[in-house]
């Protein structure tokens, strides 16, 4: 929730109100608490194996603004800033030292780094459909064929090849290529043309792994977290106080609120979609972020979160957030 919302929530639960300024100063009082811990964060994420990245738009005092999200099995990083380039993803702290396999869409800030580079299937066919143009459409339906035919186990090596050899003549024949961003793409025809034509490797990656895996990264971030993330902040400040808060949640439920959803899942059984087992569930959650934000009053991190270990090349790293 915004501050705004935090106040309108409590002045609905109790007969007071609290104006949106005193929420943000509780929100950034918090915050600076865990300037330890999102440094051990930066430090972990750059160690991992695997991560996947998203960005969304947002508007922070009326102005365009983005929320990168990044996300491990084991980690969470919210962090918003003021563009989405290579500015940006380098301020977030840990691609520079990153040399693990990182899954994201089509995106040329992040292929900037020397790490290894995947695209993510359902990222691409979105940016194909957004843009809009014969050439992605013919693409879109392209990759749409080969991807159901890899989960159902019949693209060999000699079908994948058939289908990079459509894929090179599609994009050989695109013309002209559009440099206008309609208002539901991020990327022009032209760049997006350009990104494919130059990463084959990373847009075929998918079919080097077995379809078992296709989900994995999509599971790591909570995408309805992502995609309803509220908007309106008045101030950047604020807004990166909250996205500290996202990232311990996220974090610490990955480090034992999702252990114990699974052994409740067992306990109940039922299935995924049972009403009263998922209120049930929210419930669990609900009760240990308050937990976790209380023993945040008092000071203290939970066990797993280790600021010690974190290198002094990190310890002097400027961040997005130094400024709360």
């Amino acid at each position: 929730m915004t501050p705004a919302q935090v106040g309108t929530f409590l002045g609905t639960m109790g007969d007071f109100s609290l104006p949106e300024y005193i929420v943000e100063e509780m929100l950034e009082k918090f915050s600076a608490k865990l300037a330890g811990f999102e440094r051990w964060l930066v430090y972990k994420l750059s160690c991992e194996e695997r991560i996947t990245l998203v960005s969304r738009p947002l508007r922070v005092g009326g102005r365009g603004h983005f929320l990168h999200v990044v996300a491990s099995p084991t980690c969470t990083l919210y962090m918003p800033h003021p563009a989405r380039g290579h500015e940006a993803m380098e301020t977030m702290g840990f691609l520079p030292a990153f040399h693990g396999l990182a899954i994201h869409g089509p995106d040329s800030a992040c292929l900037d780094f020397a790490c290894g580079h995947r695209f993510a299937p359902r990222t691409v066919m979105d940016c194909l459909r957004k843009a809009n143009e014969p050439w992605c459409t013919a693409l879109a339906s392209l990759l749409e064929e080969a991807l159901g035919d890899w989960r159902q186990g019949r693209l060999d090596e000699e079908g994948l090849a058939l289908v990079k050899g459509r894929f090179r003549d599609i994009l050989g024949k695109a013309a002209p290529l559009s440099t206008r961003v309609n208002k539901f793409a991020t990327l022009s025809a032209k760049d997006l043309h350009e990104i494919l034509l130059g990463h084959e490797d990373a847009l075929f990656g998918w079919a080097g792994e077995s379809p078992e895996r296709e989900g994995e990264a999509d599971s790591w971030i909570a995408q309805d977290a992502v995609r309803d993330f509220p908007q309106g902040y008045r101030s950047l400040n604020s807004l990166r106080a909250l996205c500290r808060l996202y990232s311990l949640i996220e974090t610490a439920r990955k480090h034992g609120a999702e252990r114990l959803e699974s052994d409740m899942r067992e306990v109940l059984g039922g299935t995924s979609d049972d009403p009263s087992q998922e209120n049930m569930l929210k419930a669990l959650h609900l009760t240990h972020d308050i937990m976790l934000i209380g023993q945040l009053c008092k000071g203290l991190l939970p066990a797993f979160i280790d600021p010690d270990s974190v290198p002094d090349s990190f310890r002097t790293m400027d961040l997005p957030n130094d400024s709360l």
